[in-house]
Formats: C-alpha cells, sequence, structure tokens
C-alpha cells in the first residue's frame, strides 16, 4: 500500500521480486507474471478492505496446501513496529 499520491506500485514489486527471487535461488523462484489489483474506491472501506483479506487468507486452503489458515506455516504479513498483528486473529480489525 502507498504512503502517497506518488507511490509508484509497480516499481516496488518489481523491486521486491528482484530482491526476493536473488534470496530465493536456485531452488525456488516467484512465477514469472504476479497478480496484482489496485482496490478501487469502493473497495477501500474498512469491511470490504477486511473482506479482501479474508479472501486472499483463504489462498493456501482453496489450493488444497492446509486445511486452515491458522497452520499454514508461509504467512507472510508483517507490519512494521506490530509483529504480532496477525489478519487471521479476531482482535486484528479492532486494531488496525
Amino acid at each position: 500500500m502507498g504512503h502517497s499520491e506518488s507511490s509508484d506500485q509497480l516499481r516496488a514489486v518489481a523491486h521486491f521480486r528482484r530482491q526476493w527471487n536473488a534470496a530465493l535461488r536456485p531452488e525456488f523462484e516467484l512465477q514469472h507474471q504476479c497478480y496484482d489489483h489496485v482496490l478501487r474506491e469502493r473497495d477501500r472501506g474498512r469491511d470490504a478492505f477486511q473482506a479482501i483479506a479474508h479472501y486472499i487468507s483463504l489462498n493456501p486452503v482453496r489450493a488444497g496446501l492446509v486445511t486452515a489458515t491458522d497452520v499454514y506455516p508461509y504467512w507472510g504479513a508483517v507490519f512494521p513496529g506490530r509483529p504480532n498483528m496477525d489478519p487471521r486473529k479476531d482482535n486484528f480489525w479492532k486494531s488496525f
């Protein structure tokens, strides 16, 4: 999520992908084309954002990798300065 109107999401993602691919090689590499979605204004409300985050958190379950999100070992959401914040927990959205 950009912090200002001048944030460049494409440049940030390209940088992220280069760094992660360098760290993951030679065993792994991110897929060639990632799926990105810029939220429309109607998708930026608290409830809408929560619904989108919940949908994304279910991806490992839908893919058959795990039976529940709380057992997925590769959860990647990190909030600087708030390492215990986890969107899968009941109290997250009140704190967010």
